[in-house]
């Protein structure tokens, strides 16, 4: 499942994560932020775990509540910042 804008605009949906998000990762990893990972590995796995989790919770095959979310957050921050 996608979102409505990604599935009739995914040249400008790409586009969108690649000019806000990536340069996000980039600006993080430049100022010491987040870890020294490479923006093109941090990308997917951000992107693919934040909508796995939203996915789980539109289709109802698991329901998070806002605790849970913010765990999710949490854990993808943990593995992304500087030490």
């Amino acid at each position: 499942m996608s979102s409505p804008f990604a599935k009739n605009f995914p040249e400008r949906d790409s586009q969108l994560f690649a000019d806000k998000v990536i340069t996000l990762f980039q600006y993080g990893i430049e100022n010491a932020h987040f870890r020294n990972i490479d923006s093109r590995l941090l990308a997917p796995t951000i992107k693919g775990t934040l909508v796995a989790a939203a996915t789980f919770q539109l289709s109802e095959q698991i329901v998070f509540s806002k605790e849970d979310i913010l765990e999710v957050v949490n854990i993808i921050w943990d593995g992304i910042k500087r030490q």
